[in-house]
């Protein structure tokens, strides 16, 4: 079994992309058809292939943009651990923006702070 860390089995390492957005892109052209993600629904469980994901991924990240979003500037996702998490991260990574994480149960206080110590718009 190869180890998700070897570098040499892929023949990829760390230098070879630019951008979280730049590895995304790469790993979903490698096999866009592959199933890239589990996820449970009310029937049971579902799963999306990576073209699928980047589809969404892609809505995301031009919706961000055509709001305004700038390189590296910090937004905000609050959301408990599901499938729509993971999007809007993604999305928000390859639009070039930084996610900012708010827990749905924070006080508002607790979420002042993150948001003004993060400068999240």
């Amino acid at each position: 079994m190869t180890r998700w860390d070897d570098e040499s089995a892929r023949g990829l390492s760390a230098a070879t992309f630019r951008s979280v957005a730049d590895l995304w892109h790469h790993r979903v052209g490698s096999t866009p058809d592959g199933e890239a993600l589990t996820y449970r629904t009310r029937g049971g469980w579902a799963s999306l292939t990576w073209r699928q994901v980047d589809r969404r991924v892609q809505m995301i990240g031009n919706a961000l943009l055509a709001f305004g979003l700038t390189p590296e500037q910090r937004c905000a996702i609050v959301s408990t651990t599901r499938l729509e998490w993971i999007l809007a991260d993604l999305g928000i990574g390859c639009a070039g923006g930084a996610p900012t994480t708010v827990y749905p149960h924070s006080t508002p206080d607790d979420v002042a702070v993150v948001v003004h110590n993060s400068a999240t718009v």
